[in-house]
């Protein structure tokens, strides 16, 4: 049977924080980027609004498998005495009026016992921070025009937007291989048995890309059966004004919203005791899940 055409965009880096909305000293990571994320750092390499816009407004979907640390650290449930990951301190500044004040008293002060620091206001925080990551990004699209523009683009720097991250400003990738492969429908062992070594956001059945491969049904019970905390991941957002004030008003993002998973354990047997049939990657044999980014106006 044949398989499904993506994107596969092979990618490392030294460290990484993908937060975890609404948490704020210590901010928490996922231990994978989110959808968002992902989205973020394709349109970088698209790198024209035009381009972007047609991208986005059509129907695709998005696989990630990530890993951090190395596997043998994978054994042990205390990740942070590995080095797999740590936490660092930073400052998070904004540049309110009010708090430049309670700090400087004058607008046109930018001392503070005689050393000059950032005008507004700023805050030392602790961010947990994964460390010695690879992560295999896959991309379908309806139009076949676009995946190979997206697999172009990778090789060609000055198209970009600014250099390559995923998760913060400072956390570069670097990209070490990209190819346009076939996600295979599969359930063989030996296509599914590194599933473990990979943390996955694994869709809501709503949400997930079956096509013609897996069975609607088969995938319910499947995502019933899966181990994985269930978590509501951002994806494409609209810019939203809002009132701050009775005279002020600003733009902010509003997300959308898949229903998922992280999961990183062996595929579980269905109710017939066998292996489930899922997409997967033959070369990492692992599963793929996919999410359908569905853009709302």
């Amino acid at each position: 049977m044949k398989g499904l055409n993506v994107v596969k965009i092979s990618l490392q880096a030294p460290s990484a924080h993908y937060h975890v909305p609404f948490t704020n000293n210590p901010r928490n990571t996922y231990p994978l980027p989110p959808y968002s994320t992902i989205i973020g750092m394709l349109a970088n390499i698209i790198g024209e609004r035009a381009l972007i816009e047609r991208t986005l407004t059509q129907e695709f979907s998005i696989g990630v498998l990530s890993q951090f640390g190395t596997l043998e650290q994978y054994s042990t449930s205390d990740l942070s005495r590995q080095g797999a990951l740590t936490q660092e301190y930073c400052w998070l500044r904004n540049m309110s009026r009010e708090m430049h004040a309670q700090r400087f008293v004058e607008a046109t002060n930018r001392r503070f016992q005689e050393r000059p620091e950032h005008p507004g206001g700023q805050i030392p925080v602790v961010c947990d921070v994964l460390n010695n990551i690879r992560t295999f990004l896959y991309f379908s699209h309806s139009d076949q025009e676009v995946m190979q523009l997206v697999e172009k683009r990778l090789t060609q720097p000055e198209k970009w937007f600014s250099h390559l991250h995923l998760g913060r400003a400072e956390d570069w990738v670097i990209p070490y291989a990209s190819e346009i492969i076939e996600l295979l429908p599969s359930d063989q062992a030996e296509s599914q048995q590194n599933a473990r070594n990979f943390y996955q956001w694994l869709p809501a059945p709503e949400s997930a890309f079956l096509g013609n491969y897996i069975d609607d049904d088969e995938y319910q019970d499947f995502f019933q059966r899966m181990n994985g905390s269930v978590t509501l991941v951002t994806s494409l957002f609209r810019l939203v004004e809002v009132p701050y004030s009775e005279d002020r008003k600003g733009t902010i993002r509003s997300f959308n919203h898949v229903k998922a998973k992280i999961c990183r354990s062996q595929i579980p047997l269905d109710n017939r005791l066998k292996i489930p049939v899922l997409l997967t990657d033959q070369r990492l044999c692992s599963p793929v899940f996919m999410a359908k980014i569905e853009f709302n106006n």
